[in-house]
């Protein structure tokens, strides 16, 4: 033995701190910091949607600052985001496989959708490297890791109070806090969780011997813990709810919606399916966002946004429900990822 076990009680006998790297965040504290976020005129709109993307993806901060727009499809129910290397996978062969994220139509602020919608509305016209490559967050890596550590912290005082009621303080915060977090939340945040091998896979950490030949990646596993993610509740039927999707009645409503995507983003980058459905989710929580975006928030300067008609319209053009629901089942919109309680439990209130 090399002794360090026993330093490491030792430590504990004297009272001392045995925390390792940073403190994980409990999920009521990841909300509440992504809120303040959200809420900052000037840093809001990059942090809130770095904040969601490292919970939901639980990535690591390398990972997120290196998504590129052209990562980023729309499948079914759900968002998709590619990662073309990891910590674990230098070579990118595990690049195929994406992640699935999810919208939270129960709350804003959790809501990576959403947060990435309004990011994509008030940075509309986006600049491409040279290589091509046209990266979602302007920016080096270490740059785009320091902006958000340097806004973070400068939250997490604000709610110093809680953190301390959680055993936490504002050192202890950090970006690897969000991916902790939300790994802890996914495997023991509820009594239905997802399997440890998906969220293993989506965390990109080695499953050494027989979980690495055998347990690999399949979309329905990673779809679960997807949903799980987003906090909507665990152990309810609504888990299972649909996102903010727009259903015109018209060719008049379609064109309508397609105009409104390209006036509050550049769809030529963008792909206009994740635009579409970002845009809807934004429409979608636009009361609470008004609610609470303060005035000279950069998400209020733009005109679409600012137009009362043109949010009334679209907001009477969105469906979020269950794919029980007589309009979901016209359209054939399938809730994917969901366990078989939450179907169950639905069944019963039926």
């Amino acid at each position: 033995m090399d002794g360090s076990g026993v330093g490491f009680g030792c430590k504990k006998k004297r009272g001392m701190s045995v925390e390792k790297g940073m403190a994980e965040l409990p999920f009521k504290v990841y909300a509440e910091l992504c809120k303040r976020i959200a809420c900052d005129k000037l840093y809001g709109p990059f942090g809130w949607t770095y904040a969601t993307m490292l919970w939901n993806l639980m990535g690591r901060s390398d990972n997120i600052s290196h998504i590129s727009v052209n990562h980023i499809k729309c499948k079914e129910d759900h968002l998709l985001i590619y990662y073309a290397q990891q910590k674990t996978d230098q070579d990118g062969k595990l690049s195929k496989y994406p992640r699935a994220i999810y919208a939270n139509p129960l709350s804003p602020w959790t809501c990576a959708i959403t947060a990435l919608g309004v990011y994509l509305i008030v940075t509309n016209t986006r600049v491409g490297n040279s290589d091509g490559s046209l990266p979602l967050f302007h920016g080096s890596q270490d740059e785009c890791a320091r902006r958000f550590r340097v806004g973070l912290h400068a939250k997490a005082k604000e709610i110093a109070n809680i953190l301390e009621e959680n055993g936490m303080t504002t050192q202890s915060v950090g970006t690897h806090s969000f991916r902790k977090g939300a790994a802890t939340y996914a495997s023991a945040g509820g009594t239905a969780c997802p399997s440890s091998s998906a969220i293993s896979l989506r965390a990109g950490w080695t499953q050494p011997g027989v979980e690495d030949t055998y347990r690999r990646y399949d979309s329905a596993g990673d779809e679960h813990v997807g949903r799980v993610l987003t906090g909507l509740p665990m152990n309810g039927e609504e888990l299972a709810i649909l996102p903010p999707i727009f259903m015109p009645k018209t060719e008049e409503d379609e064109a309508f919606i397609d105009e409104c995507c390209k006036s509050t983003m550049d769809v030529n980058q963008v792909n206009p399916t994740v635009a579409r459905r970002c845009l809807a989710s934004v429409v979608f929580h636009i009361l609470k966002l008004r609610e609470q975006l303060p005035l000279g928030h950069k998400l209020w300067a733009d005109r679409t946004i600012n137009n009362k008609q043109a949010m009334e319209k679209l907001q009477s053009l969105i469906f979020s429900g269950f794919q029980d629901n007589p309009l979901a089942m016209e359209a054939k919109l399938c809730a994917t990822g969901v366990p078989p309680h939450c179907a169950l439990l639905r069944s019963m209130r039926i």
